[in-house]
């Protein structure tokens, strides 16, 4: 039987694809390196490091992969690895691939490619998921929106200029985005830090008619979930802005999406605690004990977390290890070691493994105290485990170790990394602070320089700066002008940067040095640099510590001449200076005018004057009644005359 033309299949129409998405996507690729096919091993280094550290649940036989051998075998097998993401998956992915290539199998129908794009997706494998979204617009001759989903995730994250391409492309191929391509494009803007576009997508998303109100018509089928109320929960608590997060929390149960733990794990992370400086110098030991304000606060805190937890148990909503992980941190930053650690009961007995990001906030707590060897007891039970802590975990523990005077044995953690050229600037600042702590200069300032070659000009400046200002915190002033030395040579410059006054300024308030302070102010007016006002803080604390009256006095004298405008701060600390070097009537002074002024000072003012015998609330009222015992005394004169 003869077959003829109009037997053939018809030929499929390749889809369109915007040449300014193309050559954006190749300049990336070539960029990144990654224009040809990547092997497992050159892989390993994408993978998410939510991904890397879960373990597997799913074990891929030799029988499974002999069992595989029309394309939706192979497919249904990345169906299987897909949802089952952990660290061994994108081994168990490339097996899978592997044997598919050398029995010279293809996919051909949209779902299987789409399988493979989730699998590249997920494991940031760029160039093989552009190439089998182009294989869709070659063959398929259709297109729906879980391919440009995969796209949306791993691209994004790489460049966020493209997500605005592959919208375009995707709007121009008739694809409607669903609540996965919204909640994609939350989290993508929850990175930038931009809220603004943020509550534009949601508004997008549900299609409001009146935003100000916020009343809802449901025209679209993009009805956000828990993830969407989520991301944008997380972010309003991230910026502070908490009247929002409580509205998404009532839009959420009013939507009938109900309270999960990721919802209750942003509601207990909302409450901010005092940050956590991860470059302070000062040991535990050299550290003030806690007031009992602050200890008053601190169990507020620790007494709404237990509240949180309790509303969850009471609504049956298991706590996941995250939860436990947010409660064990803020309870060890609270200084409730005994709490954190029944958490970490609480969450062994529920059955729920603890995973690197655990085992870290342990250790991180437990350095913070002198139970240290508790800390080496779950870093034995974590090797135990066969947990391998990567390069945040060892940061943490070489940090620990060096505020325990252990800073050799922190640099031994750190230098592998910095050798192999893999450091981030939180672990290259430690291993600094490591080498300075043990009083090797010459091999902080070889560790900075190779920074300074592998790393670039901006890396080495971000490492340095927390440096210099967790010494000048110390009252290290000769390694702060070190480190300047070094920068300045570096940069090609002279002129001492604003970050470096700073700097300096408050290593001599920590350490008192009124006269070098007053120097180095006149010496910056001379040159005509802004003073900011953090600086005249420090500038008046020298001066105070240091109990030089003189200098106090003439600072004060040269910020009227240059007519600076001081504000409650700057007055707070002239006040309690003034009070130290024994001059109460200039005292009483700066505080009356202040006060009709009506610029408020600190509340420690009143309490450290009268420490030192000067009651400054008492010399503003009867400033006030000699006032107005003199007005009245006018008046009577007035009347006598009339």
């Amino acid at each position: 039987m003869e077959h003829t033309a109009s037997d053939a299949p018809p030929a499929i129409e390749p889809l369109f694809v915007s040449p300014v998405l193309l050559a954006h996507v190749r300049k990336l690729l070539a960029s990144l390196g990654v224009d040809k096919v990547i092997s497992y091993r050159s892989a390993q280094a994408l993978v998410p490091s939510t991904i890397s550290r879960i373990r597997s649940t799913m074990i891929l036989r030799r029988s499974d992969i002999d069992a595989l051998h029309t394309p939706d075998d192979y497919s249904s097998m990345l169906l299987r690895i897909n949802r089952h993401p952990s660290g061994s998956s994108l081994a168990m992915g490339f097996r899978v691939l592997g044997r598919m290539r050398d029995e010279g199998v293809e996919f051909s129908a949209l779902r299987q490619l789409n399988q493979a794009m989730w699998f590249y997706s997920q494991h940031r494998q760029l160039s093989p998921l552009w190439k089998t979204y182009m294989q869709i617009v070659r063959t398929c001759g259709t297109i729906n929106v879980l391919t440009y989903n995969h796209l949306l995730n791993a691209f994004g994250e790489v460049d966020f200029k493209l997500v605005s391409l592959l919208l375009t492309q995707m709007k121009a191929h008739g694809v409607e985005p669903n609540t996965i391509t919204y909640n994609i494009l939350l989290r993508l803007l929850a990175k930038q830090n931009n809220l603004s576009e943020m509550l534009s997508v949601y508004r997008t998303m549900v299609n409001w008619d009146d935003p100000a109100t916020g009343q809802e018509a449901r025209k679209t089928a993009a009805l956000p979930s828990k993830y969407t109320y989520a991301t944008l929960m997380h972010m309003a608590a991230k910026v502070g802005h908490f009247e929002l997060l409580e509205r998404f929390r009532t839009l959420m149960q009013r939507n009938n999406v109900p309270d999960n733990a990721v919802s209750y794990t942003i509601l207990i992370n909302a409450t901010k605690l005092p940050p956590a400086d991860p470059m302070r110098v000062e040991p535990w030991r050299d550290r003030p004990p806690m007031t009992e304000q602050a200890r008053r606060a601190y169990d507020d805190v620790m007494a709404l977390d237990r509240r949180l937890l309790g509303e969850m148990q009471q609504k049956s909503i298991a706590p996941n290890h995250y939860t436990y992980t947010s409660l064990m941190d803020r309870a060890f930053k609270c200084g409730g070691q005994r709490q954190a650690l029944d958490y970490y009961e609480q969450m062994i007995c529920a059955g729920i493994e603890p995973d690197i990001v655990t085992y870290g906030a342990l250790y991180y707590g437990l350095s913070l105290t002198d139970a240290m060897a508790l800390g080496d007891k779950f870093h034995r039970e974590m090797e135990g485990r066969q947990i391998t802590g990567g390069l945040a975990f060892n940061t943490i523990v070489a940090y620990a170790k060096s505020q325990h005077g252990q800073h050799h044995q922190a640099i031994r953690i750190l230098e592998p990394y910095l050798r192999a050229g893999k450091l981030d600037v939180k672990a290259a600042a430690t291993l600094l602070m490591c080498y300075a702590r043990a009083r090797n200069l010459n091999a902080a300032l070889r560790a900075w320089r190779r920074m300074l070659l592998e790393y670039g000009v901006a890396f080495a400046n971000r490492v340095h700066r927390p440096l210099l200002m967790a010494f000048a915190r110390r009252g290290e002033t000769r390694v702060v002008r070190w480190l300047f030395s070094r920068v300045a040579r570096v940069q090609n410059t002279t002129i001492m940067p604003a970050e470096m006054i700073y700097a300096l300024l408050r290593s001599y308030a920590r350490g008192g040095k009124a006269k070098d302070a007053v120097a180095l102010w006149r010496q910056a007016s001379y040159l005509g640099i802004a003073f900011t006002a953090p600086m005249i803080t420090q500038l008046f604390m020298a001066c105070s510590v240091g109990r030089d009256g003189e200098s106090l006095s003439a600072v004060e004298a040269d910020m009227e001449a240059a007519r600076i405008e001081l504000n409650g701060y700057h007055l707070s600390v002239l006040i309690v200076g003034l009070a130290r070097v024994g001059q109460p009537d200039r005292c009483r002074a700066i505080y009356i005018r202040a006060r009709q002024r009506n610029i408020w000072l600190k509340k420690w003012v009143v309490q450290i004057c009268a420490n030192a015998g000067i009651n400054l609330k008492q010399a503003y009222w009867d400033h006030q009644n000699s006032i107005g015992s003199s007005s009245g005394n006018e008046d009577d004169s007035k009347q006598c005359a009339s």
